[in-house]
């Protein structure tokens, strides 16, 4: 683990200022990363906002935004 934090540093992580940005054949990944894994549980939300799969894009916006006001 140790040796995985020597090989990266900030600038890896961060979106280059051309607009071109990096493909992902500049990644290069051993074997020994490619087994491993990020649980992002710690991050998601416990309790979403979820709307049926046939609801319109503007009955959804006007949910959210609904949301997000009572929050303010």
């Amino acid at each position: 683990m140790f040796l995985l934090l020597l090989r990266h540093n900030f600038s890896d992580f961060v979106k280059p200022a051309s607009s071109k940005g990096k493909s992902i054949d500049d990644i290069h990944l051993t074997e020994d990363e490619l087994g491993l894994y990020l649980d992002l549980a710690p991050f998601l939300n416990p309790s979403p906002y979820i709307v049926p799969e046939d609801m319109s894009l503007a009955k959804v916006n006007h949910a959210l935004l609904l949301d997000y006001t009572l929050i303010m």
